[in-house]
């Protein structure tokens, strides 16, 4: 989670993240489009994530949708936009849960 106001430099990367591309046009549509999904939709992208970076197992997929339900508020798709391989754990969780990214 990226805090508001960093307790220390260390914690600042994320904030730094999103400001570099608060003006970026693909960020701004990436945003409003993951605000716009229905709060489902939305937890189970987050839960993709967790399940891709391997915070999740397959087997845990319910429990990973559940807290994701119950933990997401308004930071989250900005936590989550700044997260680092994001569409790298995304696709891995969609071929986890046996969906193929290959275009």
């Amino acid at each position: 989670m990226i805090p508001e106001v960093p307790n220390s430099p260390a914690d600042d990367w994320g904030l730094q993240v999103l400001a570099d591309h608060v003006d970026d046009l693909s960020y701004q549509e990436m945003h409003a489009v993951i605000e716009d999904l229905e709060p489902d939709q939305a937890g189970e992208l987050l839960a993709l994530v967790w399940l891709g970076r391997g915070d999740y197992e397959m087997d845990e997929w319910d429990e990973a949708l559940a807290d994701a339900q119950e933990l997401w508020d308004s930071q989250t798709v900005n936590n989550m936009i700044a997260t680092p391989l994001l569409a790298d754990y995304w696709s891995e969780g969609l071929e986890l849960l046996d969906y193929r990214c290959d275009g």
